[in-house]
């Protein structure tokens, strides 16, 4: 997940597909995709490459718009979902043989059923640490790596990673967005 020079969030997820082919590997594609000035032009452009594979890309601007990517290395398709918008790996567009895999659907429901279009950075950090579906099906579960909220209002994005976990969530600020 990241902020662009051009005031976009952009935040990938992995999408449980096994199918490969040659192509542009995802994560060159994914840095492609993060310095967009212009997202529409640019996932354009990404539709009509060849790709190895892919991720899902949500990426928002400022004043709240939403692109929706969801990338395999032969599909791609391209939606702009209302707010609020919640994605947990799981396929929202593309077919998948992976109904609950990873527990995608158990935390894409949670997600979509505890999200509203105005939540204070308390609520939204109180949902991502959110632990009662257990190890596997919670959105803070086993494989979550990492955790951020972008806040455009103050210009602050606050993180959380795994690997510092004892420090907790750390403010860095925005100051480079006009």
């Amino acid at each position: 997940m990241g902020v662009s020079s051009f005031g976009y969030a952009h935040a990938l997820n992995t999408l449980f597909f096994t199918g490969n082919k040659l192509g542009i590997p995802k994560n060159v594609i994914a840095r492609y995709l993060l310095e967009t000035d212009n997202p529409g032009k640019t996932i354009k452009n990404v539709l009509d490459f060849p790709r190895a594979s892919g991720y899902n890309h949500n990426i928002v601007s400022k004043d709240g718009k939403i692109w929706n990517l969801e990338l395999t290395a032969d599909k791609g398709v391209l939606t702009n979902p209302p707010s609020p918008f919640a994605h947990s790996n799981h396929c929202l567009n593309i077919e998948s043989d992976f109904s609950d895999a990873w527990g995608t659907v158990s935390r894409l429901v949670f997600a979509q059923d505890n999200t509203k279009s105005k939540m204070t950075i308390n609520e939204l950090i109180n949902l991502q640490e959110d632990t009662s579906k257990g190890p596997n099906n919670s959105l803070f579960n086993e494989r979550t790596i990492g955790k951020m909220i972008i806040d455009f209002g103050t210009k602050i994005a606050k993180v959380w990673l795994l690997r510092e976990k004892e420090v907790g969530w750390i403010d860095y600020p925005l100051d480079f967005i006009n």
